[in-house]
């Protein structure tokens, strides 16, 4: 179990079901094999944490054996209204954000002005390749993440964060 297992949310839980291989059993593949196993063994320990999680996994284990219907996502209730703050830094994001917690973050993209959301995490290390950046992010001002639905490292703009979600709490830019 990693670090941000015992603070997550339903909503989180549910992400990660969607995410697991459910299929890992059937692999030829030894390494697929051994990380799914370890993944579902994850799982079946975060359910165990209250009710509401193993419920949740439960229907969710229903829904993939064809015995019940997909369980749908769960509107997890603030625990305070959202905090405005006037500006994010990568020093005050980097003290909200710790390495390996789950965060919510909304942000504008440089190249096309789109609003961007996205569930992630600061301090993955695991799917690294080699090599460096041909840049510093520091210097760009980059905030660089690991995107948990599309399993990819990111680079946000600090400039360009609209809000941001971590441990239940909100903070949103007013700039």
């Amino acid at each position: 179990m990693t670090n941000n297992d015992s603070n997550i949310t339903l909503n989180d839980f549910l992400n990660e079901l969607d995410a697991h291989d459910w299929c890992y059993g059937y692999s030829d593949d030894m390494k697929a094999y051994k990380k799914g196993s370890e993944n579902s063994q994850r799982l079946a320990a975060i359910a165990e944490q209250s009710k509401e999680l193993n419920a949740l996994y439960e229907a969710y284990c229903k829904f993939i054996n064809g015995e019940g219907d997909k369980p749908t996502a769960i509107e997890d209730k603030p625990t305070s209204s959202p905090t405005t703050t006037s500006n994010f830094t990568l020093s005050n994001l980097n003290k909200l954000v710790s390495d390996g917690k789950i965060f919510h973050i909304e942000f504008i993209k440089r190249t096309t002005g789109e609003l961007r959301k996205m569930r992630c995490r600061l301090g993955v290390t695991k799917h690294l390749k080699g090599g460096t950046k041909k840049y510093n992010p520091k210097t760009k001002q980059l905030l660089t993440v690991f995107d948990m639905e599309a399993r990819g490292y990111r680079s946000i703009p600090v400039e360009g964060i609209c809000s941001l979600t971590v441990g239940g709490q909100s903070f949103i830019n007013i700039n």
